[in-house]
């Protein structure tokens, strides 16, 4: 029965997706749990900034240059998780809203990728002419327009080609892109005078790429690419926690409570066990 909450109190983070059996995920449950981390980028856990090139959970999932390095949490309330833990898994751990936003994450916007981006201004009816983008190319779009604050603090560009832009952009994010430029322009752009202004708007631009998400609009709610259900939370930092501030414990089975119990005698929070 429907019990009026929009959102829930715990931002929940859900585990084994990819693993075959419910042993093997309630063991990387447990692991995940002992290891008091969850991890942004599996393929360089001690990475500390987040840029595109390297994404390893979140790849070709909705994202504007198909990889992004983060965790994710869902804001949704434990009567409403069905749809959700059908295409994760049913073992998860829930955390209070304010103790993983203190750590950096934030709501990602879900933008329909079946319609095109009309800028501010633009349109049928302001007398400008209107250049309706798809959301798959604007967000490339915007970073190769950043990218154009390279000549004006004399740096320039060496003949690089526009299509191979978004294809580096869209593939291997930005940090894959500076290997157009040749090493006489990464040396300048990485030791000029300019370099910190610029990396702080290029870093606080595709940073905040990466809080947008593509979905399928015209899709069933249950579609596993209807990314717009998730009611995601991301951090593009990895989520240190203790055992005390896991609140709910997510399971299928009473059977899986019990070993998690036998696991950590010394927890202290609510199970939800799916039925």
């Amino acid at each position: 029965m429907y019990n009026g909450n929009y959102t829930s109190n715990l931002l929940c983070h859900f585990v084994g997706r990819s693993r075959k059996t419910d042993d093997e995920r309630f063991e990387l449950l447990v692991k995940i749990i002992k290891g008091k981390q969850l991890v942004a980028n599996l393929s360089d856990p001690d990475r500390v900034e987040s840029w595109f090139q390297s994404g390893y959970k979140c790849e070709h999932v909705g994202e504007v240059f198909g990889k992004c390095d983060c965790v994710c949490f869902c804001d949704i309330p434990n009567d409403s998780l069905a749809i959700h833990v059908n295409k994760y898994s049913k073992f998860g751990m829930g955390f209070e809203k304010t103790f993983i936003a203190e750590q950096g994450a934030h709501p990602v916007m879900y933008i329909p990728n079946n319609y095109p981006i009309i800028e501010r201004g633009d349109g049928p009816n302001t007398g400008k002419s209107c250049t309706p983008r798809k959301p798959e190319e604007y967000f490339t779009y915007l970073l190769q327009l950043s990218v154009n604050l390279l000549p004006l603090m004399e740096i320039g560009y060496c003949g690089i080609n526009l299509r191979e832009q978004e294809k580096r952009l869209k593939v291997g994010g930005f940090g894959d892109f500076l290997e157009l430029f040749n090493d006489e322009v990464r040396e300048t752009f990485f030791e000029s005078k300019y370099h910190p202004m610029l990396y702080s708007i290029l870093q606080g631009i595709s940073n905040q790429m990466a809080y947008v998400k593509l979905y399928d609009a015209t899709l069933p709610d249950s579609h596993p690419e209807n990314y717009y259900m998730e009611r995601e939370w991301r951090s593009l930092n990895n989520i240190t926690f203790s055992l005390g501030d896991i609140k709910t414990i997510y399971l299928p089975s009473d059977e899986y409570q019990e070993r998690f119990i036998q696991e950590f005698p010394g927890y202290n929070g609510s199970f939800f066990v799916f039925q």
